[in-house]
């Protein structure tokens, strides 16, 4: 069978099989081998050796298709000098001052769920409208405009949507290009048409915003704090690769985030008790929302948000697995590695090793990451562990204080304003995807409004 077919097969090789912190796996469908590390121990030496592992090159060539030669793509010195130039504008410093832009899209989602919740009698299909609100987040704190303005009404949103939806042919072909490469140009597959127009559709978007903005942008004061401003302020930079930046930002901006609110909002649907002391503790501490502005400091007396949005993030990471390979003989764990070995990260399963996280590993438990808890329910950040969410070391999420703050902002604001629960509880979630997972079933949500806030 195949790893990238069952990936809890994969979760539960790597904690039950007896091993010194590596298990080599054997993919019968592909005829790879690979090597996958079993404990935090050999993550963090796999991510903190920039020397001798790179991404696979299937997997550079999926992501440089569509995104281009950003910082999804790039390795070695290249990669390096990206993130210097994007760091500033990543940074918790210039997140936290352009928290407006979260908590102002935070007001403008409640009032369309309020509308629908008018218009369809309280049930709301959420992963539809969360994808539009990460998009507009993604646009504001790009490009300072909108997407409608960027593009026309809904543009980006349909676009990123078309690119990532997880159908069995999208899949399919993401597949292919990564581990087949040469059989999609060969037989002119129609998967690829789609996707390099839409791909195509996106980039025209980019490139018309840098051509307008170019001398525009860097020179307004209130413009260098945007995603953007510091690459457009660099003369030594192409149009295109500034647009290869614009469309990492857009879309990795975007795509990751949403997943980790629809699955948040399903656990919280899933325990109104939690709901309900959550609901409390927001209410307590931040102002009503239609009071304007609420800053990134007064998110740090809302300790309970925090460990719900961290366990969200621990249990279901947006991006499950990734992949390193050696470029040179070495070794983990005092193992050898020989060159050309491709390592599988399980993502998913190293957040719920019992050994680290206790008995209840699998069990959705904000408080643990709670300072005054019991033992039993420590944080991994008090005891030296590690939550591998967003990776680590120099390969690790550059956006991961924008993923945190778009959460608690939007989390903050729609459990402070509704009561959620399922219209259907037994429908589970279900997710899969390209760049990263996504929910490939429809959540109703039924939003009740709760007065006082």
């Amino acid at each position: 069978m195949s790893i990238w077919l069952s990936r809890s097969q994969l979760s539960q090789w790597t904690q039950a099989l007896p091993n010194n912190g590596l298990i080599h796996i054997y993919d019968s469908l592909l005829g790879q081998s690979y090597v996958a590390p079993c404990n935090i121990a050999a993550v963090i030496e796999i991510f903190g050796n920039k020397k001798d592992y790179t991404r696979p090159e299937g997997l550079q060539r999926f992501f440089s298709r569509i995104l281009g030669n950003g910082l999804l793509t790039t390795e070695g010195e290249v990669h390096q000098k990206q993130r210097r130039l994007l760091g500033p504008a990543f940074s918790t410093r210039n997140i936290h001052q352009l928290h407006n832009i979260f908590w102002m899209q935070t007001t403008h989602l409640l009032r369309k769920v309020q509308l629908q919740v008018e218009t369809a009698h309280s049930s709301v299909e959420i992963t539809e409208l969360i994808q539009r609100f990460s998009v507009d987040v993604a646009t504001l704190l790009a490009t300072g405009q909108s997407s409608d303005d960027l593009a026309g009404p809904n543009r980006i949103a349909v676009a990123a949507d078309e690119l990532f939806q997880p159908t069995l042919a999208r899949l399919c072909t993401v597949f292919i290009w990564v581990f087949v490469p040469w059989l999609p140009d060969l037989l002119n597959w129609r998967q690829n048409t789609k996707i390099f127009a839409i791909r195509n559709r996106l980039r025209v978007y980019c490139l018309d915003f840098i051509q307008r903005s170019r001398h525009e942008l860097p020179k307004s004061a209130d413009s260098q704090k945007f995603i953007l401003s510091t690459v457009l302020a660099d003369p030594k930079l192409s149009d295109d690769e500034v647009t290869d930046h614009m469309m990492t930002t857009l879309l990795a901006g975007s795509e990751t985030p949403h997943a980790s609110i629809v699955r948040c909002c399903d656990l919280l649907c899933r325990d109104q008790i939690l709901q309900a002391r959550l609901r409390s503790e927001i209410r307590t501490h931040l102002p009503s929302i239609d009071q304007q502005p609420i800053s990134a400091q007064q998110f740090a007396s809302l300790p309970l948000l925090h460990g719900v949005i961290e366990e969200t993030l621990r249990l279901y990471p947006p991006v499950p697995v990734t992949l390193r390979q050696a470029i040179c003989d070495t070794t983990v764990q005092g193992q050898r590695i020989p060159k050309g070995t491709q390592l599988v990260i399980d993502i998913h399963g190293l957040n719920r090793n019992s050994e680290i996280w206790g008995q209840d590993s699998n069990a959705f438990v904000p408080e643990r990451w709670l300072d005054n808890v019991s033992q039993e329910h420590q944080s991994n950040n008090h005891q030296g562990r590690r939550l591998l969410t967003f990776a680590w070391g120099h390969h690790s999420c550059i956006g991961m204080e924008w993923a945190r703050t778009e959460m608690r902002c939007a989390i903050a604001g729609l459990v402070g304003r509704f009561q959620m629960e399922l219209t259907n509880p037994d429908i589970e979630l279900r997710e899969a995807g390209t760049a990263g997972v996504r929910a490939i079933n429809r959540i109703q949500v039924k939003f009740n409004p709760v007065e006082g806030w």
